[in-house]
């Protein structure tokens, strides 16, 4: 190889240069790197720098979303729960079977239904500051149905044609006692305290009933997970975006994304894994028609659909009781418990997030601490490295000089003698030539570089 295409080659390797967002930013050319070792190392610990970076700044966006979910967070931790016991009982009075009075009437029978509950819990019964019952329900509904009896009228019986009645159909069972509902629903204006509901009707025949019980603190926003998604999240309650995040986390930790090649162009997804891998637990969340289509993957764009078809409000506890009139008291024969958050959860909730919000500031503190020392490094860096490409160029320039110095010195005359051209103004172009576009077509390079002469003089900005 020649002296004067060895020249080139380092001339074209310093043109060809990364295109940056600063002229300040550090760029080590490729050529430096064979003459200088050390240099190599510089851009490792760079890219180990750029790698921090994005890892620093990931974990503080995860601190902010922790911090968020758990202020505004509306699920309870199931060990922060306590429990209410709830008890279904009637008693019956002046029933005809309680009395040996004939000639008491029947109207004055009568039965009660009462509801009551009392939380779990090592308070005294006779303690005035004892949460009620009352202020762990919503509502309560009571639906009676209502009492059967056949209407035939037997006097009227008697009293028919005998030809009729053969041929005359049972008469339909009509309503006898017919029973209200009853319903209590909290009102904040005019709030009540209470350890029990007593309904209290006449009659002597048992009644069916439907029992609904609204607990305090479900909205629209908390939902009741299926048990497929439960096995999958950990709980079976919480809102839609908790179900959302749970599984994506499920997803990241199993490692289950993969490379995304028929999605769509790989510019509208930035390169970014888009695709979940279907496991034994995924499996039982999707439909077995897509099962048997032979689906083995899914978009992350399609798990609020997914999560959709899992999700359900809240039911509120419903059950049906008979009401018993013919016995004295049913106390006991109906019990069961119900769940409820504690009141100082919600302060634990509270301190950890406080705890969190102060271990955030304190990165920030940090952070802002060593931010000048940091600046003055990269100052530092940066200077070190202009005052590096001013000595390759030196380099460039009595390398090729010792190597063959007379095409060198005609083409350092050459360089000087256009740019002085470029400089004085006269660079021998014909005025009327320079108005054609065809002229700035010919001669793109040749303005290229006396631009760039008239930028780096000073003399155009």
């Amino acid at each position: 190889m020649s002296a004067a295409q060895s020249g080139a080659t380092v001339e074209h390797q310093q043109a060809q240069t990364v295109p940056v967002a600063q002229p300040t930013d550090m760029y080590i050319q490729p050529y430096l790197k064979k003459l200088i070792p050390e240099l190599d190392g510089l851009s490792k610990l760079q890219e180990a720098e750029k790698r921090i970076d994005i890892y620093l700044s990931r974990k503080k966006i995860d601190l902010h979303q922790n911090i968020t979910q758990w202020t505004h967070s509306k699920y309870t931790d199931p060990a922060n729960n306590q429990f209410v016991r709830v008890f279904i009982s009637n008693i019956s009075e002046n029933q005809p079977w309680q009395t040996n009075d004939e000639t008491m009437e029947l109207d004055q029978a009568s039965w009660t239904l009462r509801i009551e509950g009392r939380l779990l819990d090592n308070g005294k019964a006779d303690d005035p500051n004892r949460p009620k019952f009352s202020s762990f329900i919503e509502s309560v509904a009571i639906d009676f149905k209502p009492v059967e009896e056949d209407q035939d009228d037997e006097t009227d019986q008697e009293m028919g044609d005998p030809l009729l009645e053969g041929t005359q159909e049972p008469s339909a069972k009509k309503p006898k006692n017919e029973q209200t509902v009853f319903e209590w629903h909290v009102d904040p204006n005019t709030p009540v305290e209470f350890d029990g509901v007593d309904v209290s009707r006449k009659g002597t025949e048992n009644v069916n009933c439907t029992i609904t019980i609204q607990p305090k603190g479900y909205t629209g926003e908390f939902l009741q997970y299926s048990p497929e998604l439960s096995c999958i999240v950990g709980f079976s309650k919480g809102t839609f975006h908790e179900a959302i995040y749970s599984l994506y986390k499920y997803i990241l930790l199993n490692s289950l994304l993969t490379n995304n090649d028929e999605a769509g162009p790989k510019d509208s997804t930035n390169g970014e894994k888009v695709l979940v891998k279907m496991d034994a637990s995924l499996a039982k969340l999707v439909s077995p028609e897509r099962l048997a289509a032979g689906i083995v993957s899914l978009k992350l764009a399609d798990l609020p659909s997914l999560v959709k078809d899992h999700v359900k409000p809240i039911p509120p506890i419903r059950l049906d009781y008979t009401i018993r009139v013919d016995q004295s008291s049913t106390f006991g024969d109906l019990v069961f418990d119900m769940e409820v958050p504690k009141s100082t959860s919600v302060k634990g909730d509270q301190k950890l997030s406080k705890d969190e919000l102060l271990l955030l500031n304190e990165y920030n503190t940090l952070s802002t601490a060593i931010e000048p020392q940091i600046q003055e490094l990269n100052q530092k860096t940066q200077l070190l490295q202009l005052q590096l490409n001013s000595s390759a160029k030196k380099y460039q320039f009595f390398d090729k000089l010792a190597k063959d110095p007379v095409p060198m010195l005609q083409d350092y005359m050459e360089s000087s003698s256009q740019a002085l051209k470029v400089l004085s103004g006269d660079a021998g172009f014909n005025e009327d030539t320079v108005r054609r576009s065809q002229f700035y077509q010919d001669n793109d390079s040749i303005l290229f570089e006396n631009i760039g002469v008239l930028l780096s003089s000073g003399r155009m900005k």
